[in-house]
């Protein structure tokens, strides 16, 4: 089917925003003091992230698309949807989305993530402040 195509691709692309996203975790030296390849574990991690994800996106088409489609569109939206993506410029868009979702990923951690970050540490520097002494 052309979705487990789409999925996989999308999962090909944003995995390697994913990769370095981990490796800048893995990349620090305390592993290396431990004794543990940082690399290796970061590759074993990755792949059973990325097979498991996977797995549920599929059962997530699978299974429950049609009852969440069906809770906004009538039958009308999607036969106009299934015109709109035989069409060529619907066939595009179902070429490209992945690129577009790997965009938008980059986008997001080179320009939003860190200040999230940032953002998220305060507030648990603050929590862990106020947090009462045992």
């Amino acid at each position: 089917m052309k979705q487990d195509s789409l999925l996989n691709k999308s999962f090909e692309l944003i995995s390697s925003s994913m990769a370095t996203q981990m490796q800048a975790v893995f990349n620090d030296p305390v592993y290396a003091k431990a004794g543990i390849n940082a690399s290796d574990l970061y590759a074993r991690i990755a792949q059973a992230s990325l097979q498991s994800a996977k797995e549920s996106a599929k059962k997530l088409l699978d299974e429950d698309m049609v009852g969440i489609y069906d809770k906004y569109f009538t039958t009308t939206d999607i036969e106009n949807f299934i015109v709109f993506y035989q069409s060529k410029s619907g066939q595009k868009m179902i070429d490209k989305l992945p690129d577009i979702t790997k965009d938008v990923m980059s986008a997001m951690t080179i320009k939003y993530q860190p200040a999230l970050q940032q953002a998220l540490m305060k507030e648990i520097q603050k929590l862990m402040y106020e947090a009462p002494k045992q």
